[in-house]
């Protein structure tokens, strides 16, 4: 899941409980920091273990011209 899709989710849930204030509650963060993750700021560890989900990187390997793909 990207970023945006993230974010997406969150706005599901919001409008599912009806406001930022409740889902920030039902999740364990404050309605601030829900509505900076929200506005563009990198979701943390709390928000994202509230929510159910979990970070994860990975790395592709790029050919000799620049141009990436799969490993």
């Amino acid at each position: 899941m990207s970023r945006e899709e993230f974010i997406a989710y969150l706005h599901r849930q919001i409008k599912r409980l009806g406001e930022q204030k409740r889902y920030a509650e039902a999740i364990g963060v404050s309605p601030a920091y829900l509505n900076d993750v929200l506005n563009g700021k990198a979701p943390g560890k709390k928000i994202l273990d509230g929510a159910g989900f979990e970070r994860v990187v990975s790395y592709r390997r790029k050919d000799e011209h620049g141009t990436d793909r799969s490993i």
